[in-house]
């Protein structure tokens, strides 16, 4: 039950292996070869959950991004300095990095600490709905809690596929998460540019491949 005495309390968890498989994707092997822009995500993220939110109350965002591995800083690993200015990125932005706090292999579990994360703003009613970035079905079980609870999921996921050197990947968003989402957004349709689509130029931080691919559809 949403109280009228406060804010509607957006809650945004960013699982870093997707996006760093996503960002990668983007970057290096999709013809717009650009990184995704964090303010842009916010933004789209910001619009999409507002018709949830009662008339005339203000809208907060509560966001995390889950770093897959440990702190570099603390073994003096050589990915420090790229950690680093990536969690500036993320602060500027308006999101707080966590990096595990102990090694799982979130290969085969999914990350603990995003888990746990969502199920205390959800047991301590902190939360008015959940946006989940990510396509791994580890986290079907907390979709399921979220129904329970009768909080919003929203799902952010991606399908694409791509070859690297001489193998082929064809990552998915998993059927059974999609499934118990509230909402899902498939973010490879909608980052792909057509003519008006403004959620593709606000979604990357580069724009001229985008304006370049615009100009051609256009003609």
């Amino acid at each position: 039950m949403i109280d009228s005495d406060r804010p509607f309390r957006i809650g945004m968890f960013i699982d870093g292996f997707t996006f760093q498989k996503v960002n990668n994707f983007y970057l290096h092997f999709h013809w717009v070869r650009s990184r995704i822009k964090l303010s842009g995500l916010r933004n789209f993220v910001m619009h999409q959950v507002r018709g949830l939110c009662p008339a005339g109350k203000p809208m907060v965002m509560e966001a995390h991004y889950y770093h897959p591995y440990l702190d570099p800083a603390k073994d003096g690993g050589k990915t420090y300095e790229g950690s680093r200015r990536f969690g500036e990125r993320l602060q500027e932005n308006g999101i707080q990095m966590h990096y595990l706090s102990r090694w799982i292999d979130f290969r085969s579990q999914g990350n603990c600490d995003l888990i746990n994360d969502i199920r205390m703003f959800a047991s301590f009613d902190e939360i008015d709905v959940v946006v989940l970035v990510t396509t791994q079905g580890f986290y079907a079980d907390v979709a399921k809690m979220l129904q329970k609870q009768q909080i919003p999921l929203y799902l952010l996921g991606w399908n694409f596929d791509y070859t690297d050197s001489k193998t082929s990947f064809h990552w998915r968003t998993d059927s059974c998460l999609r499934e118990r989402a509230s909402r899902y957004f498939p973010m490879d349709q909608v980052m792909e540019c057509r003519p008006g689509n403004s959620a593709a130029r606000q979604l990357f931080l580069s724009q001229k491949n985008l304006r370049e691919a615009e100009a051609k559809l256009a003609y």
